[in-house]
């Protein structure tokens, strides 16, 4: 599905990796400040399209606005901003059935990773414990 930036106001950004935010929308501008992994990077309030690249607009606590430049790979969100996507989406009359559909299946995936690992792990810790009993 085509997601549309007006679709992510309101998401709150946790940074996966280093991410440095600018003064303003552009490559070249000064930066404001930069967030290490698990920082939270800020709440977006609007976007600004530059050519083909979105920045994401934020506040800090004295309301002075930053951008972040959009990158898949260094932001995520928490579940809860999920329903904040979902509600824009509906909002501007589009279909969340491939969105529901691509939680779902995020979901089942840490799932099967999460019961691997166990499975992983239980066999080591029996291994161990046979070869000292």
């Amino acid at each position: 599905m085509n997601y549309l930036a007006t679709d992510y106001i309101g998401v709150t950004l946790l940074a996966k990796e280093s991410v440095k935010a600018k003064t303003f929308a552009s490559d070249i501008a000064p930066d404001f400040d930069n967030f290490v992994a698990g920082d939270i990077v800020g709440k977006i309030y609007s976007y600004v399209l530059r050519g083909s690249s979105v920045w994401w607009m934020c506040q800090n606590a004295n309301g002075t606005a930053y951008f972040i430049k959009h990158d898949t790979d260094l932001f995520e969100w928490a579940d809860a901003d999920n329903d904040i996507i979902r509600r824009n989406i509906l909002n501007r009359g589009g279909d969340v059935t491939s969105f529901d559909n691509e939680k779902r299946n995020e979901k089942i995936k840490s799932w099967v990773y999460k019961g691997l690992g166990f499975l992983a792990l239980s066999y080591i810790s029996k291994r161990v414990i046979d070869k000292y009993i």
